[in-house]
């Protein structure tokens, strides 16, 4: 986050302030946006902020808006993580500087170098409104990080079941896999998003999909300990067109009989090696006193020299 001090260029101070009729004496009214558009300026690439993304972190509607008029470009990307103005106000702010801002008409489906989009930023944050606005304007819907992400992965993770089932209605792909093998119904196995899970699969989702690991999402839930989502019951409706409930049910009925045998199986291979080992002493201790009640009885006669040195002669009777 930037820091305004006393060597900071004066327009920043007016942005910071929100000071419009400084930002406004500083511009010529308007007229000299040079200082606002210039890329050169030391000051932004300190700091990884463009004016317009200091106004818009400050919250600064108002000179935002004018930032526009004066042609700011709405698409410059801050440093380091090269975000466009539309990318951050989605994900952190709200609707009054979203709209603001789509007033010019920036990159609607602008990705930073992860592939984070404005869409993903508002999903992940569970500004429903914010979604609306972008899908009007054309948002993509199905575009992927360079982890394979989506908008609607990080609302199956993240965000409440309106965000989930609006992206759904919006056409979001259930089944997209991440770099790593998992769809949304994993990840909303892992964050036990219980709502986010019944809904994910009685609009569809497929719960036979693996991991790169192997695992299935109904597998992660009994890792997990999730119970409120190993327990979800689509119901009887025989109209429900979701996904038949008995795969998941076995599936999940499979895994809980799997770590029961493993701890079965552990238990009594313990049990087994307690037996063996008290046969075998007790066969060694057997042997041993047969050994003893065959021997002829002995005895030890101590004997000592003139050096007192003692010698141990024993003999059988």
């Amino acid at each position: 986050i930037s820091k305004v001090d006393a060597n900071t260029p004066e327009l920043y101070h007016a942005i910071d302030e929100g000071n419009l009729e400084d930002l406004k004496r500083l511009t010529d009214d308007g007229k000299n946006c040079t200082s606002i558009n210039d890329p050169t300026n030391g000051y932004h690439w300190l700091n990884g902020e463009s004016p317009i993304h200091t106004a818009v972190r400050r919250k600064q509607t108002q000179i935002v808006s004018f930032m526009l008029s004066c042609d700011a470009d709405p698409n410059t990307r801050d440093w380091p993580q090269e975000n466009t103005p539309l990318i951050y106000a989605s994900q952190n702010l709200g609707v009054g500087m979203v709209n603001i801002l789509m007033t010019a008409n920036p990159e609607i489906n602008a990705q930073s170098p992860s592939g984070y989009t404005a869409l993903m930023g508002a999903s992940q944050k569970n500004h429903l409104a914010v979604v609306k606005i972008l899908m009007k304007a054309g948002a993509e819907i199905n575009l992927k990080t360079t982890s394979n992400w989506t908008a609607l992965m990080y609302a199956a993770r993240y965000a409440s079941v309106n965000m989930t089932s609006a992206l759904l209605d919006y056409g979001a792909d259930m089944n997209i896999q991440d770099e790593n093998g998992r769809t949304a119904l994993h990840l909303a196995a892992e964050s036990n998003r219980t709502e986010n899970f019944k809904t994910l699969i009685n609009r569809g989702a497929d719960v036979r999909m693996q991991s790169n690991n192997g695992e299935t999402a109904g597998a992660i839930a009994m890792q997990t300990g999730y119970m409120d989502i190993i327990i979800i019951e689509r119901g009887t409706d025989e109209h429900n067109k979701g996904i038949d409930m008995n795969i998941r049910v076995n599936e999940l009925a499979k895994s809980a009989h799997s770590m029961f045998v493993i701890g079965i199986c552990l238990d009594v291979t313990f049990a087994i090696a307690m037996i063996i080992t008290c046969v075998y002493f007790r066969y060694k201790l057997q042997k041993y006193k047969i050994r003893v009640q065959n021997s002829p009885p002995r005895h030890a006669v101590i004997f000592s020299n003139e050096n007192n040195e003692q010698n141990v002669h024993i003999y059988e009777n």
